[in-house]
């Protein structure tokens, strides 16, 4: 009798344990598949998507986005492979990606898709020209300037105070700028010149507007199933300019929206305006509280010992 009392609530705590842990492994699974599949927030940490995304590196200023990382194709957790591909990543997406291995360790940004697989990218006066011409450039981004080489020389020369001198020599002498904007024997030059300003005939060979000059070569021609990403704030941001080519399942997935700071929320694709979204946004929440709401009113109370 005495064995039958002290193993009944060893039983019962056993018990308790194991349904907390299958109950704390389903949610784990579904946040993983959430998260990893479907949809994510990612804090903006710094201000080289200004002025779409903001950030200023202090807490709970920074933007938010929400990610659908559904669009491009569900991604396996933890890794970059992608069992199915649904939609292709278009021009002017905001993309969330990971960072080329052969630029720096695996680290994640936020960017724009500027140029496609196949095409001859160069950015020349603050445009972007693909296959020779200049792309048409949306009337909402009509402020977007991107700099080259030339730019970041041109600024340093014709700076009106030392400290504005001093921030664009710093950058002209930082990471190169090579990927579209500089042929072979260009960045062969860069090379042999690295980390010192480039004379006026130097800056004359980059480019120097001359479009004939643009060759099918490794540093102009977005290779197959890779993208050119580029920041809004152009002379702020490290990107394709320099990292190089991302591969399209390095791709996390497509911002679609700002959700906070609350004064920043903005919606750029307009899924709140979808059945699904709508779902997202309010059926599921509402679902989710619900369901938790009745299974406490449904849990029975303890009995007090007589």
């Amino acid at each position: 009798m005495t064995e039958d009392v002290q193993q009944a609530p060893r039983d019962t705590l056993l018990h308790r344990l194991r349904r907390f842990l299958s109950g704390s492994l389903g949610v784990v699974l579904v946040i993983l598949f959430v998260k990893g599949c479907l949809v994510d927030q990612y804090n903006i940490p710094s201000d080289s998507m200004e002025p779409t995304l903001t950030g200023t590196g202090r807490f709970l200023h920074d933007d938010r986005v929400l990610v659908n990382k559904w669009w491009y194709g569900p991604r396996v957790p933890f890794t970059h492979w992608r069992p199915w591909r649904w939609h292709e990543p278009e021009r002017w997406d905001m993309v969330v990606f990971h960072t080329p291995e052969t630029f720096q360790p695996r680290e994640t940004m936020v960017k724009r898709v500027v140029g496609l697989p196949g095409e001859r990218i160069f950015l020349w006066n603050g445009h972007p020209f693909v296959n020779g011409e200049a792309i048409e450039v949306p009337e909402d981004l009509q402020f977007l300037y991107y700099y080259n080489n030339a730019d970041v020389a041109w600024e340093a020369r014709n700076a009106k105070t030392d400290e504005q001198r001093t921030y664009w020599e710093a950058l002209g002498d930082g990471v190169p700028m090579r990927y579209g904007m500089l042929s072979d024997e260009e960045y062969r030059i860069m090379k042999e010149s690295e980390h010192r300003k480039l004379n006026e005939q130097e800056l004359a060979a980059v480019h120097g507007g001359n479009l004939d000059l643009m060759g099918d070569n490794a540093f102009l021609v977005v290779p197959e199933d890779c993208y050119f990403l580029l920041g809004d704030k152009s002379h702020a941001s490290i990107d394709s300019r320099m990292m190089g080519w991302v591969p399209r399942d390095h791709l996390l997935g497509r911002v679609i929206a700002v959700w906070w700071p609350w004064a920043h929320r903005r919606d750029f694709t307009g899924f709140t305006g979808t059945w699904w979204g709508v779902v997202f946004l309010y059926l599921l929440p509402a679902a989710f509280v619900t369901w938790e709401i009745a299974r406490t009113l449904r849990r029975p109370k303890a009995r007090r010992p007589a």
